[in-house]
């Protein structure tokens, strides 16, 4: 937020630097004085640009990365996504997925 616009904006709406926000979200002021930048949630994630040929079966909607994918040596200490532990789970309840 080096800018003069966003500098009045961000102390406009709010006072940041304030109790409320500095005691609950203590990164902003980092962030506001130029120490430190804003984190992009972003900047770790993969997109395969149409190359489904990382994953392990994309017709039978199988998106688990193989073991081989390129994404482990692009990415340091990348953890893909545990398919396995996610979604909808058989039981008495719910005999087949949707």
């Amino acid at each position: 937020m080096q800018s003069e616009l966003g500098q009045r904006r961000l102390r406009s709406a709010v006072d940041i630097l304030g109790p409320l926000y500095s005691n609950r979200y203590p990164p902003l002021k980092e962030v506001y004085e130029g120490r430190t930048s804003v984190t992009n949630i972003f900047l770790r994630n993969y997109v395969v640009n149409g190359d489904y040929s990382e994953f392990e079966n994309q017709a039978e909607m199988n998106f688990k990365l193989k073991a081989n994918s390129k994404v482990f040596d692009e990415i340091k200490d990348f953890e893909p996504i545990p398919f396995e532990k996610i979604g909808l789970k058989a039981d008495s309840y719910r005999t087949m997925a949707p």
